[in-house]
């Protein structure tokens, strides 16, 4: 597994991933100024919520203005990330479990916290950044 430190590596939120993918996307060119403002370009990391977040929405029809790619093309962008040295993948650590239970323990009825506490968990026991909403790049 590669060990990177936060000031070296980035976990983008799915959606974050999607606006860099896809260039209809409502925040593709806020997310593209950003990316490209990064000096020096940190590394980028893939878990695997991402990785399949990614896919899942390249893959939706109404996400992508009823233009879907296929499950080839979507490993095609995947690999483009991590065959240029730009993303890497790491594998979920076996105590992130314990630490996401120990964060989400509220009453709190709220769906979408779920993966935004999972990212966060995941960036803190992968330490690496955690870049959750494309639109705080704005």
């Amino acid at each position: 597994m590669t060990s990177l430190t936060p000031t070296s590596s980035i976990l983008p939120d799915i959606n974050l991933w999607l606006a860099l993918n896809f260039e209809r996307h409502s925040h593709s060119s806020a997310a593209a100024s950003w990316y490209e403002s990064l000096d020096p370009l940190p590394r980028f990391v893939f878990c695997r919520q991402t990785q399949l977040g990614l896919f899942r929405m390249l893959s939706n029809s109404a996400v992508m203005g009823g233009k879907p790619l296929g499950q080839s093309s979507c490993w095609q962008i995947y690999d483009q990330w991590i065959d240029s040295g730009q993303a890497v993948f790491l594998d979920e650590p076996r105590d992130l479990e314990r630490s996401l239970r120990a964060e989400a323990r509220t009453q709190l009825v709220a769906t979408k916290l779920w993966m935004d506490s999972y990212g966060e968990v995941s960036a803190m026991v992968l330490a690496v950044s955690w870049v959750g909403h494309v639109a705080d790049l704005l």
